[in-house]
């Protein structure tokens, strides 16, 4: 009796723990990434002030990449959306790394273009990190999402309402998986 008892417990556990794996995959296809559930490539950006930030040091941490470009218009009207959820999640436990792609323009330039088109989150040059070496790109915006363990639990492709329910809803989903 006790064994089945023990039986009993394990596959109701099991049964729970699958439903809420289930729950997160369709918070991620719902927020409209494609599931990917592999390691993250190490990367490392350094900021204006010199300053490096690589894949490692945010172990522990969610972590939103977005690879974008000034000449970006979708790009450049997600700006101010990304910044909204930004002010929400940056005292918790998401890292934001937003990378532009340009070749031709200086930290300077990427800087003050953010701050221009509402962004109070820090940027970051591709050719200045890994970056480029790290991530391929099918274009931009490319955003991927990264859980606090290093894998990359998807990427979406193109704009999004990144600070729309269900995208902080799937935030949320990471951040009480690390309670």
């Amino acid at each position: 009796m006790k064994t089945l008892t023990i039986i009993l417990i394990a596959l109701i556990f099991c049964l729970y723990a699958g439903q809420a794996k289930a729950i997160d995959q369709l918070l991620l296809k719902s927020a409209g990434f494609t599931a990917l559930n592999e390691a993250a490539p190490e990367f490392t950006v350094v900021d204006a002030q010199g300053r490096t930030k690589s894949l490692t040091d945010l172990k522990g941490k969610a972590v939103i990449l977005h690879l974008w470009a000034t000449w970006c218009k979708d790009c450049i009207k997600e700006f101010p959306v990304f910044d909204a959820l930004y002010r929400t999640y940056k005292d918790k436990k998401v890292e934001f790394v937003f990378v532009s792609i340009d070749l031709n323009s200086s930290q300077q330039d990427i800087d003050a273009f953010a701050i221009r088109h509402g962004a109070s989150f820090p940027v970051y040059l591709a050719e200045k990190g890994r970056i480029s070496e790290a991530y391929w790109t099918w274009g931009v915006p490319e955003t991927y999402l990264i859980d606090d363990s290093g894998k990359i639990a998807g990427r979406a492709i193109g704009p999004r309402d990144w600070n729309g329910q269900t995208m902080r809803r799937l935030l949320d989903s990471m951040l009480e998986t690390k309670k």
